[in-house]
Order: C-alpha cells, then sequence, then structure tokens
C-alpha cells in the first residue's frame, strides 16, 4: 500500500510540474526554455524523495510519447551517470520496446542504450548496436565515433580505422584526419613489433597521406631504415621533424645522435 501510495503521489507531483512547465511560457521558446531549466530540479525531487521501487513503477507506467520521449532519456542518463548501469538499460530497453514510441526517436533511445552496454562493459553489445546506426544521418557520426573508442579501447586499431575513414568521406574535418593518422601508426608500430618493414613502411607513408605533420610516422619510416641498414637515410628521414613540428626536435636529435654514436658519421 505504502509503495502504491508513494506512487500516486509521485505520478501527480511530476504530472503537475511538467504541466505547469509545458505552460509557464507565453511562447514556444520561452516554454522550450523552462522545460530544460526545470526538468533537472523536477527530475532530482523525484530520485530524492521516493524509493527505488516507486521510481521504477512510475518509469514503467509513464507514457510514451514525444512530449515525454526527453523524460524517460533523462532518467535513463541519470542512472548511469550514478553507475547504475542496468536500471538505466532497463529504461532505455523498455522505451525501445513500447510501440508507441515515435519512429523518429529510436536511433536516439538506441544510441542511448548502447552508451549503457559501453558503461556496462558489455562491449559486443554495444558494437552491435552502434554499427546499427552507422548510416543514420542524426547520430551516425556519434556512433561511429564511440565505436573509434570502443576499438581503441580493445587495441583493434583496423577496425577503428576503418570507421575513421567512413567519417572522412563525407567530412574535411583535420582533426579526423589527424586521428586517422595516429590510428594509422598504430597499425605501423604493431607491424614493426612483427618485423614486418614492408606493412610497416607501408602504414606510415599512409599516416603521412592523412596528415603531413606526423612525426610519429617519420620517425617510424627513420626506425625502418635502420633496420635495413641506410643509415644515411634515416638521417636525412629524422631530420624531416625539424619542418613538421620543431616541438620534437630535441627528441629527433636524440634519435640522430644515438644513431651517429651506434654507426659513425651519417652525414
Amino acid at each position: 500500500m505504502d509503495i502504491v501510495f508513494q506512487w500516486l503521489l509521485l505520478t501527480i507531483a511530476v504530472a503537475v510540474g511538467w504541466f505547469v512547465g509545458r505552460l509557464g511560457g507565453r511562447s514556444r521558446t520561452r516554454t522550450k526554455i523552462s522545460d530544460e531549466e526545470s526538468v533537472k530540479d523536477r527530475l532530482q525531487f523525484l530520485f530524492t524523495n521516493y524509493s527505488d521501487q516507486a521510481v521504477d513503477n512510475f518509469v514503467q507506467s509513464l507514457a510514451v510519447n514525444k512530449d515525454t520521449v526527453s523524460l524517460h532519456l533523462s532518467i535513463g542518463r541519470h542512472f548511469r551517470n550514478k553507475g547504475e548501469t542496468d536500471r538505466a538499460i532497463l529504461v532505455h530497453q523498455n522505451l525501445l520496446a513500447r510501440p508507441e514510441l515515435p519512429p523518429r526517436f529510436s536511433p536516439q533511445v538506441t544510441l542511448e542504450l548502447a552508451m549503457d552496454f559501453l558503461n556496462a562493459g558489455l562491449l559486443d553489445r554495444a558494437e552491435a548496436l552502434l554499427q546499427q546506426l552507422m548510416g543514420d544521418r542524426e547520430y551516425g557520426r556519434k556512433a561511429a565515433q564511440q565505436l573509434i573508442d570502443l576499438y581503441q579501447r580493445e587495441r583493434e586499431w583496423g577496425k577503428a580505422s576503418d570507421v575513421a575513414r567512413t567519417l572522412t568521406k563525407n567530412d574535411a574535418d583535420p582533426a579526423m584526419y589527424k586521428d586517422l593518422a595516429y590510428l594509422t601508426c598504430e597499425l605501423a608500430e604493431q607491424a614493426l613489433s612483427q618485423d614486418d618493414r614492408w606493412a610497416a613502411q607501408k602504414f606510415a607513408k599512409q599516416a603521412l597521406d592523412y596528415d603531413r605533420s606526423c612525426v610519429r610516422a617519420t620517425l617510424i619510416l627513420m626506425e625502418i631504415l635502420i633496420r635495413q641498414g641506410s643509415y644515411r637515410e634515416a638521417g636525412n628521414q629524422g631530420l624531416k621533424v625539424f619542418d613538421q613540428n620543431p616541438d620534437f626536435g630535441p627528441e629527433s636529435i636524440d634519435r640522430l645522435m644515438k644513431l651517429e654514436h651506434e654507426h659513425g658519421d651519417i652525414g
């Protein structure tokens, strides 16, 4: 009975607060701002004053329509941010399962659920949802960026670079090309660790195609030349660092001095 009573009070409190918030402004713009500013306070009241069971009952019974989706999402994010990932997953899965969910909100909810899975360490489930969203016009880019982060976490550099390349097809953002250069250098380092010099050289050159200022790629090419015994060419390669980024000059000097100490005059 206590739970039912709390649920009724909760429903009335939130419904009244929502109704007042929506009608409080004179214009649509003002009303929207009022909602955005007050929804956080109303949710805080909800979570502070009612039991977990009452909140869960409220979420399950809360209508799903274009006006309440944002409230569902806010509740789900609240749980995720507090570390209650299981409850966040239930909120978003429940939302996706409701047939009355307007289709245009489905990608947004799917992305939130993918974020829940990431937080929970359920990477396979997160990956599947993010891949599902890749082609979405509004949320595809966010999904791709989350996929890149996931693959980097798992050190799957090839998959990460594949996703990054899809972003560069429709976006000339220089930052993405720098990220792609970084990922390709990881592939070069991986190949070099297996003494696959041909693959390492190929990846390092690709990285420079993406970002001509990529010092790391230049130093990888220098290392490949050293392993090949081409010491003079390696020295010339190391000198290119000064043109790319003078801030890395000291590191280049250290490598050049080591090269000359171990292999004689390289000038």
